[in-house]
């Protein structure tokens, strides 16, 4: 039987997913680190998804029209903007970030971290690998804006 799929609702992220996007600002060029910041203004809805080993969070903005063009990344299509690995109470997570249409698409975390995290203990950042080229797509076109 297949899991019905929701509709985004608006709401909030995490803890565990604010420290994940803080810790992409922090590796991030300005630039780009700005960006995110002034999209996730604009991203109100979420959708989280729960899978057998993982969660994915996914952001929507009310009105794909409404973001204005200069907070996009001139990279259209879909990519990986990140993969993170980081550790709770020595507990090993992975993250993928991905974008799309220009902004911050979804989270996803490996394994499904508890509901609630004792921010008291150790949160620590292990390695993060970013997409270098948020400028042009695969295909080598340049976008225009």
């Amino acid at each position: 039987m297949k899991k019905k799929v929701g509709q985004p609702k608006k709401g909030s992220l995490n803890k565990i997913e604010e420290k994940i996007l803080d810790y992409l600002c922090d590796n991030l060029d300005e630039k780009n680190s700005k960006k995110i910041i002034e999209q996730l203004e604009y991203l109100v809805k979420i959708l989280r998804l729960d899978y057998t080993n993982d969660t994915i969070t996914e952001l929507y903005p009310e009105n794909l029209n409404e973001l204005p063009s200069e907070i996009l990344f001139e990279r259209r299509e879909e990519f990986r903007l990140a993969h993170l690995k980081f550790m709770i109470n020595e507990e090993v997570y992975i993250s993928k970030i991905r974008a799309s249409l220009g902004i911050l698409f979804d989270i996803k975390i490996r394994p499904i971290p508890p509901k609630k995290v004792d921010f008291s203990s150790k949160f620590e950042l292990i390695q993060i690998k970013l997409e270098p080229n948020l400028d042009t797509n695969i295909h080598g076109r340049k976008t225009k804006n």
